[in-house]
């Protein structure tokens, strides 16, 4: 016995641990799980059913997709340096009778394109005769009579003969022609009842609203009108023997011949006067008659609340120079452009933003659509 410090306690006694017995239900054997003998397994998961088949005896078959009847995918033998096959189009879907027949009706609304010719236009009096190759900067006005290209950019002017070269024969500047560098934002080749002069006589107008007439032949001015309008000169056109300008403010002047049947000029011809409405965002001589649109003039479509573009026109070769006011049928943008086929003389089409045309029919008795 190991002797213990006298006044310390006993430890207490350790509890007693009996040897582990098993229950009965730990000693029990285990259940036999059921016989699977019966148990078949559904076709559509494709593995046969047998009862020798086993995984650890056979391997589980699996069905193949599809039918077994179709035939093999064709095969294409393509030699090394041979051009591809066309590529085979699927067959398209049938339509019911009522969709052909809508497509029918809407296809036959549509232009004739069976004789459409989508190939470049080419210049038969062309030196090369092919289409000419010539740079164009953007915002340049270009104007073309016979076989002469005038390109005014800025305050640069190039001239083009396309029966000889597409080089500029003659590039001029402002200020070496006026002794300053006027902007040119118009012209217009300017009429002439000689024969010879036709095609050649050029009419430039201004930023600073002055006209200036230049000879395309020999790159001279032959002509002045300082401070013609008071501002920038946006449109210059040409109708019968007459011109007409036309500033951002409205104001247009008529220049025609006298009673004697001269040509008109800068220096003598007195012009007429007319008033349209300011800053117009298209202008355009059409039939003889000034179409105008400004870009924020606008009417509530009736019964509805989109808005169409208010299209002025006005009869300027006429005493009184007499307007009207007519605006599209249907919801389409500001206006862009404007024009008329030979083919068709009574009809104007009339171009909008997003792509819309609009057709006016002119054959009335004042001509005015």
């Amino acid at each position: 016995p190991s002797s213990r410090p006298s006044g310390s306690p006993l430890p207490p006694p350790l509890p007693l641990r009996r040897a582990g017995v098993a229950s009965e239900d730990a000693l029990a054997p285990s259940p036999r799980l059921p016989s699977r003998s019966n148990f078949s397994i559904p076709p559509h998961l494709g593995i046969i059913d047998s009862p020798s088949a086993s995984p650890t005896s056979a391997t589980l078959e699996r069905k193949a997709l599809g039918s077994a009847r179709l035939p093999p995918p064709p095969t294409r033998t393509i030699a090394l340096g041979d051009k591809l096959p066309a590529p085979r189009r699927p067959s398209t879907p049938d339509f019911s009778d009522e969709d052909s027949g809508e497509e029918e009706e809407g296809l036959s609304s549509l232009p004739d394109f069976s004789r459409t010719s989508r190939r470049p236009p080419m210049l038969s009096f062309h030196y090369a005769n092919v289409e000419p190759n010539i740079h164009v900067h953007q915002h340049s006005m270009v104007s073309v009579a016979g076989t002469t290209a005038v390109i005014a950019h800025s305050t640069q002017v190039k001239i083009y003969d396309l029966a000889v070269s597409d080089i500029a024969i003659k590039s001029l500047e402002m200020k070496v022609l006026m002794g300053k560098d006027y902007k040119v934002l118009s012209m217009e080749f300017r009429p002439s009842a000689s024969r010879s002069e036709r095609g050649y006589l050029l009419w430039l107008g201004t930023k600073e609203g002055h006209l200036f007439e230049l000879d395309a032949r020999t790159g001279m001015v032959t002509g002045t009108k300082y401070s013609a309008h008071p501002h920038p000169i946006l449109h210059t056109f040409r109708y019968g023997r007459s011109m007409v300008t036309i500033d951002e403010s409205g104001k247009v002047l008529i220049w025609s011949p006298d009673e004697g049947g001269g040509d008109i000029s800068l220096a003598q011809t007195t012009p007429r006067i007319v008033r349209v409405a300011d800053n117009p965002s298209f202008v355009k001589i059409i039939a003889g008659k000034l179409w105008t649109a400004v870009r924020s003039e606008t009417q509530h479509l009736p019964g509805t609340s989109l808005k169409v573009p208010v299209i002025r026109i006005y009869d300027i070769f006429k005493p009184g120079n007499p307007s009207r006011s007519v605006v599209p049928s249907e919801h389409v943008g500001a206006v862009t452009g404007a024009t008329f086929v030979s083919g068709f003389p009574g009809l104007v089409y009339v171009g909008h933003e997003a792509g819309s045309v609009s057709m006016w029919s002119v054959n009335t008795e004042d001509g005015y659509p």
